[in-house]
């Protein structure tokens, strides 16, 4: 019997990409790397306020809150409450169905969007 057989001697499919994304450790690996992001793009959003200041940041409601309140106070909370829907959102993904697919999806759009945008900054 071929490797790729199952016992009923029908060909073995591969998973989906959904199935495979629903996957609790898939979807706990995504969770992870979406904190990490969080926890590096508050790094390097502080290098660079401190860099460029304040009116260097996108984030309009950011940028406002951080000449309020200033940075460092800004960033914890805006980073922790970000981890903690990250958090959330991965014990929901149980009972919720797109939650596999959403953190997918975040992970690669935050690295995108935060991450390489700010290292690219940050290494000039």
């Amino acid at each position: 019997m071929n490797s790729s057989t199952k016992r009923s001697g029908s060909p073995a499919q591969a998973p989906d990409v959904v199935s495979v994304l629903r996957h609790p450790s898939v979807m706990t690996a995504f969770a992870g790397i979406l904190v990490l992001c969080q926890i590096l793009d508050g790094f390097a959003t502080g290098l660079g306020m401190a860099r460029f200041g304040v009116a260097m940041e996108g984030n309009i409601a950011l940028r406002e809150a951080m000449r309020m309140f200033g940075v460092a106070p800004t960033l914890i909370i805006a980073k922790g409450s970000a981890i903690a829907i990250v958090v959330s959102l991965r014990l929901l993904g149980r009972q919720v169905l797109w939650v596999g697919e959403t953190l997918a999806l975040l992970s690669l759009a935050y690295i995108g969007a935060a991450i390489i945008p700010w290292s690219v900054i940050l290494l000039r």
